[in-house]
C-alpha cells in the first residue's frame, strides 16, 4: 500500500517549489469545475516526482472532489491546465475566478 499524505511547502526542495509556484493558480477540470492549489496536495513516494528537502521524492497530485469526478490531477498535468486557463482568460474565452 501506497504511502498518500497531504504535502505542503514545509517539506522543503522541489515539493515546496512547485506548490508555491501552483498556489492558488485556477486551472479547468475535464467535470468543468475550477479547482486551485491552496497550500496542500497530496502526494506520495515516487522515483519519479519532486524531491523534498530531505531528498525523498514524491508524486504530487490533486483531487477534484466535485460532483462524480474524483479525477487526481498530477502536478504536471495542473501546470498546463493554469497555462491553458490563463490563455482562455487572455482571449475571453473562461470565467474569471476570484
Amino acid at each position: 500500500m501506497m504511502d498518500h499524505k497531504k504535502c505542503t511547502q514545509e517539506m522543503g526542495g522541489e515539493v515546496a517549489r512547485i506548490i508555491d509556484f501552483l498556489n492558488n493558480k485556477p486551472f479547468l477540470c475535464d467535470c468543468g469545475s475550477v479547482l486551485r492549489v491552496d497550500n496542500v496536495v497530496n502526494g506520495y513516494p515516487h522515483d519519479g516526482g519532486y524531491a523534498d528537502k530531505e531528498g525523498k521524492k514524491w508524486w504530487l497530485y490533486l483531487t477534484c472532489h466535485q460532483k462524480d469526478d474524483h479525477y487526481d490531477w498530477a502536478l504536471w498535468k495542473v501546470v498546463r491546465r493554469i497555462r491553458d486557463f490563463k490563455q482562455k482568460q487572455e482571449n475571453g474565452g473562461a470565467t474569471s475566478v476570484n
